[in-house]
């Protein structure tokens, strides 16, 4: 799987217009200066999504979904992220010249490890538990569209981590590997970090 640069990844999302991708899957009607959808997310009845052309995210106010380009593709075709840089770029007739594989890249558990902990960790900003993180987030004023970019995220304790590692599967090694683990002291690092 291909591995993009922060400047690749920032020329397909430029050129990408979310809502021509949207409205791939959904039906979307323009209200003032964005437009709105039934939202694919959760039993929706009402259009509860919210397009935006000019911020270039989505966000239903329901369910809480919300982000980029990418994030809608990762979301709605169960994909990866690279899968949704490639997906959108195709889009947009963007053509990104990827180098042929030459076999299975060794990175790809530790960049699987890294993405699986980075959405673990997303998901827990977004709850309950990381209201008081939000609201720090909020104090250094990161809007929800730089969350949503860098995809940051917060986890709870060690122990809950711990559990979440073995669920999926994931050792010592590669958790040192990646940098989730200090080598040192066997402790977890903090989890607010974007995608590898």
């Amino acid at each position: 799987m291909p591995v993009f640069s922060e400047d690749t990844i920032r020329q397909v999302r430029a050129r990408t217009d979310i809502v021509d991708v949207i409205s791939q899957y959904v039906s979307l009607e323009k209200h003032g200066k964005e437009f709105k959808g039934i939202c694919p997310f959760h039993d929706d009845h009402d259009p509860s999504m919210s397009v935006s052309p000019d911020k270039q995210i989505f966000k239903c106010f329901v369910c809480g979904a919300g982000g980029n380009v990418f994030s809608f593709l990762q979301k709605i075709e169960q994909i990866t992220f690279p899968e949704a840089v490639t997906r959108a770029a195709a889009m947009a007739g963007i053509d990104l010249k990827l180098p042929q594989s030459t076999g299975v890249n060794p990175n790809q558990q530790a960049w699987n490890c890294l993405q699986s902990f980075t959405d673990y960790a997303r998901y827990f900003l977004d709850s309950q538990e990381g209201e008081a993180a939000k609201e720090y987030c909020r104090k250094r004023k990161l809007s929800d569209e730089i969350l949503e970019t860098f995809e940051i995220g917060w986890a709870p304790g060690s122990q809950r981590q711990d559990r979440f590692f073995q669920g999926k599967g994931w050792g010592r090694d590669m958790l040192v590997k990646t940098g989730l683990l200090q080598a040192e002291t066997g402790r977890h690092r903090p989890a607010a970090d974007s995608h590898p």
